[in-house]
């Protein structure tokens, strides 16, 4: 939100936020023979946030990209790395239970090559989405991440086991010459879902997001996210794609998104 570490507001939310931490329903909680086997229970890991107890079904979540998280360990898993990249963002590395539970990403990832594997797709873009934010010490991991993104990437840009947006959000974050190229090779695929919508508002009064499970608060929300700040996912990807020869197909498409308002 553009808010500083130290502002009232953050310290308030992020107090609630580190409140969760180690709690019952963390993600880092229990043990199973195959989450032993890949190093993923309480054994190995620590630090997790936990969103619910154990006993209450958390998912289906969605994200504020759209996304949906709708089996339990997934949800669990992605949430705990978003609440991990906020403390992350507002300093709080040197906070012992928020260093566990990078330390614990860190020894994740080490299986988020395999797109196959235990980690579902999703499940790792989330991962490596928060380990962008990580100190620069730990950021010589991210081109071999990102090039395990780019690697499962589609002929036409898209992921088959990965939504779009969360994908490209992370991607975005990470910032690495593998990022960029696998965000070029998107970007036909993003401005037909972004080409849609805005012809969708222009024949309707109100927005309509083309495709399954994309809801018109999901559309609504990335309009915002295209209009706001430069820190904003498609302002970045804005700066990414100047050099590409291909901005200014996706620059008309924000210009013609920048003169619409959200239906009230």
């Amino acid at each position: 939100l553009g808010c500083a570490g130290d502002q009232a507001g953050t310290v308030r939310v992020m107090g609630w936020v580190l409140g969760l931490q180690s709690k019952p329903g963390a993600f880092s909680e229990g043990c199973s023979p195959p989450r032993h086997a890949h190093r993923a229970c309480e054994h190995f890991i620590s630090g997790f946030f936990s969103p619910a107890p154990p006993m209450q079904r958390f998912a289906p979540v969605m994200f504020p990209n759209g996304k949906v998280f709708r089996a339990e360990p997934a949800a669990r898993f992605a949430i705990s790395c978003l609440a991990l990249r906020a403390a992350l963002r507002g300093r709080l590395e040197q906070r012992a239970e928020v260093a566990q539970h990078l330390t614990s990403l860190l020894q994740l990832q080490e299986q988020w090559d395999d797109w196959s594997g235990y980690f579902a797709p999703d499940t790792i873009v989330a991962g490596i989405h928060t380990l962008a934010f990580a100190a620069d010490t730990h950021r010589e991991i991210l081109p071999r991440l990102a090039g395990a993104v780019a690697a499962n990437q589609a002929e036409d840009g898209t992921w088959t086991n990965a939504d779009l947006f969360h994908t490209l959000e992370a991607l975005q974050a990470v910032g690495t010459k593998e990022a960029h190229t696998a965000v070029r090779r998107a970007v036909p695929a993003l401005l037909a879902r972004v080409g849609g919508c805005v012809a969708n508002q222009e024949e309707r009064s109100h927005y309509m997001w083309p495709g399954p499970a994309r809801s018109a608060a999901t559309w609504s929300w990335w309009c915002a996210r295209i209009t706001s700040t430069a820190s904003s996912t498609s302002s970045v990807m804005v700066k990414i794609l100047r050099s590409s020869g291909l901005i200014l197909p996706w620059a008309r498409a924000v210009e013609r998104i920048h003169l619409m308002r959200p239906a009230q």
